[in-house]
C-alpha cells in the first residue's frame, strides 16, 4: 500500500536532514567520510524519486513500462492559440495539473482549453492526459511567456524563472502559484471562494494569486483561461520593429538579452 512507501520516504527524509547537518562548518574532518556522505545523498535522491513515481503510478494511474503509449506533441507550434485558451504550467509537481485536467474533462472543456507545460510537470502530465503538450525546455520559458501566447501562467515548484511573474504581468497573463516553495509574494487566496478569485484575475484586480489547494487551483486555472482569452487577444511583450530599433540604439553590450 501507499503506507508502506511512506515508511521508506521517512528513511529518506531522516537521512537528508542529518546530511544537511553534516555540511555545517566544523563537522566532518575526513574527506573519505565526507564523500561517503555525498554518495548517501545521491542514494536518498534516487530512492526518493522512485518512491514518488511509484506513488504517482498508484494514485494517478500513470503507465508503468507500457510501450503502447501516445506520441507526445512537442514545441510551441503544437498549441492551438487561435481557437483555444492557452495554459502554461511550469515546474516539477504535477498535482495541480492533474486537477486541472480532471476539471477540463468534467466540464467538457477540451475544445476550449489547450494545456502546455515545461519541465517535469510537462513529462508527468503527458502520462495522464494525451492532450497535454510539451512546450519546450525550461530554458525557453521566458521566451514563451514574453510571446504573450499563454493566457494563464501556472507554477508549482523547481525550475521556475525568478522573473516569471514579472514577465507574465507585462503581457497581462494571470499568474497562479500553487506551491508553498514558490509563493512569489502573492496573496494567499487558498481559503477564498473560487468565483471571487476568478473574477479578480479576469478583471485584472489581481495580477497573480497563491492557491495551495490543487483542486481549487485546477478550477480557477481553467475558468480564468477561458474568460481571459478574448480580453487579452494575444498580448505580447515582444516590441514591434520601431521598439526593437529603439532597444538596439540603447544597447550597452551587457549580453543579458
Amino acid at each position: 500500500t501507499l503506507e508502506d512507501l511512506e515508511e521508506a520516504m521517512k528513511w529518506v527524509q531522516f537521512n537528508i536532514t542529518h546530511l544537511l547537518a553534516a555540511g555545517h562548518t566544523g563537522q566532518e574532518s575526513s574527506y573519505l567520510d565526507y564523500e561517503a556522505k555525498s554518495f548517501l545523498a545521491g542514494l536518498c535522491d534516487n530512492v526518493g524519486m522512485e518512491i514518488s513515481d511509484a506513488v504517482q503510478i498508484a494514485a494517478y494511474g500513470f503507465p508503468c513500462g507500457d510501450p503502447d503509449v501516445p506520441i507526445v506533441e512537442l514545441g510551441m507550434g503544437t498549441m492551438d492559440f487561435e481557437n483555444k485558451a492557452s495554459i502554461l504550467l511550469i515546474g516539477h509537481n504535477v498535482a495541480p495539473g492533474i486537477e486541472l485536467v480532471d476539471y477540463i474533462r468534467e466540464k467538457g472543456l477540451e475544445d476550449k482549453v489547450d494545456v502546455g507545460a515545461i519541465c517535469c510537470t510537462a513529462l508527468d502530465l503527458t502520462r495522464y492526459y494525451s492532450g497535454a503538450k510539451i512546450v519546450g525546455s525550461l530554458s525557453r520559458q521566458m521566451f514563451y511567456i514574453r510571446s504573450g501566447l499563454a493566457d494563464v501562467v501556472v507554477v508549482d515548484e523547481q525550475c521556475v524563472h525568478l522573473r516569471a511573474f514579472e514577465q507574465a504581468k507585462l503581457v497581462g497573463a494571470p499568474f497562479i502559484a500553487t506551491n508553498e516553495k514558490i509563493m512569489a509574494g502573492l496573496p494567499d487566496r487558498t481559503d477564498d471562494p473560487a468565483e471571487e478569485i476568478i473574477d479578480d484575475l479576469v478583471s485584472g484586480k489581481a495580477a497573480g494569486v497563491l492557491i495551495l489547494d490543487p483542486i481549487k487551483a485546477g478550477k480557477v486555472i481553467a475558468e480564468v483561461a477561458v474568460k481571459v482569452k478574448p480580453i487579452r487577444k494575444g498580448r505580447s511583450a515582444v516590441p514591434d520593429e520601431d521598439g526593437c530599433i529603439t532597444m538596439a540604439m540603447n544597447c550597452n553590450g551587457c549580453g543579458n538579452c
